[in-house]
């Protein structure tokens, strides 16, 4: 009798555990004063594969999109774009921003497209900046993980929130 209940409890701390994971599948989960791993390759808008960590040497905005979307992305780049362009620090010197698609099918060519796309909107500011990124779907898990940004995709498409990360000059997610 022992033996079938614990079955059970098992049983049902396995589904509950799998019905929460799959809730939790979209949104952010904050990892505030949290490092990125060292070990993340991502692809930059030119086609040259390069380590996130190692590109972080000043605050740092993170954005997660995929470049196809029909949604929230374009929006939130738009905003970014007016952000950018509207405020008195220098983008490339006062801090930086990483546009990092989380679909793993898109490549830098489609990044670089949109880069261009997005810097014709940035007023007094030369964009130099501002990279946009591609990965493989290994590097777009670790990195999407680490910085808690859960998407999932259905129908052809992606579910996915819009939101800005936040990076210290050292690595650390600060927001």
């Amino acid at each position: 009798t022992f033996t079938f209940l614990l079955v059970i409890c098992v049983f049902s701390y396995n589904v509950a555990a799998a019905e929460k994971e799959k809730e939790m599948e979209v949104g952010i989960t904050e990892h505030l004063d949290e490092y990125l791993p060292s070990d993340i390759t991502l692809t930059d808008h030119t086609g040259n594969v390069v380590n996130l960590k190692k590109l972080i040497d000043k605050p740092t905005v993170i954005c997660f999109v995929y470049y196809r979307c029909p949604g929230i992305c374009s929006p939130l780049m738009n905003g970014l774009a007016e952000t950018i362009g509207n405020t008195d620090l220098a983008l490339g010197k006062d801090y930086q921003v990483f546009t990092i698609s989380f679909d793993s099918r898109e490549s830098y060519d489609l990044a670089e497209k949109k880069r261009n796309t997005y810097l014709k909107k940035i007023k007094q500011q030369d964009g130099s900046g501002w990279t946009f990124f591609t990965a493989d779907s290994a590097n777009v898990a670790k990195v999407t993980d680490a910085l808690g940004f859960g998407f999932k995709f259905v129908n052809n498409e992606f579910m996915h929130e819009g939101a800005l990360m936040m990076i210290s000059p050292e690595g650390k997610i600060t927001r």
